[in-house]
C-alpha cells in the first residue's frame, strides 16, 4: 500500500505545473518513524495510515497537532475502517481529511490536491 501511495503521489501534477513528479515523498514504517521524519522535514502534507506499529496513526496525529511547529501541516488519514465512528475518531485526533481503503489513484489525488493547495498557499 505504501509503495502504491508513493508512486501516485510522485505522479501528481500540482496546479500550474506542467510536469508530474514535482512532489518529494518520504516514508516511514512506524508511528515513531513518522514523527521523526515529519519533525526533521516539516512537510507540506502528511499522508498517514491510522494502523501503524509502535504508535498508532491516531497518536501520531495527536502529537503533530500538539506541536507548535507542525500543527499547521495538513494530515490525510488513511484507514481500512470506514465507519462513521472511525472517521470521527480520525477527525478528533486532528486529521484534516479521511480516505477509506481501498481507494483509487484518482481518489487519492482528489484528496491530496486541496490539502496541498491550502498548505502551499499558507507558507
Amino acid at each position: 500500500m505504501r509503495r502504491m501511495v508513493r508512486t501516485h503521489l510522485e505522479a501528481i501534477r500540482l496546479p500550474g505545473d506542467k510536469s508530474a513528479g514535482v512532489l518529494s515523498v518520504m516514508e516511514a514504517e512506524s508511528g515513531r518513524g513518522a514523527l521523526s521524519v515529519v519533525s526533521a522535514v516539516a512537510p507540506a502534507l502528511v499522508v498517514l495510515d491510522l494502523t501503524l506499529p509502535e504508535l498508532s496513526g491516531y497518536e501520531v496525529c495527536e502529537r503533530l497537532r500538539a506541536s507548535a511547529a507542525l500543527q499547521h501541516v495538513p494530515i490525510l488519514a488513511l484507514s481500512a475502517r470506514a465507519m462513521p465512528e472511525d472517521r470521527a475518531a480520525a477527525e478528533e485526533a486532528g486529521a484534516s481529511a479521511f480516505l477509506a481503503k481501498p481507494f483509487t489513484p484518482r481518489e487519492l489525488t482528489e484528496h491530496v490536491l486541496p490539502l496541498l493547495s491550502g498548505s502551499i498557499a499558507g507558507r
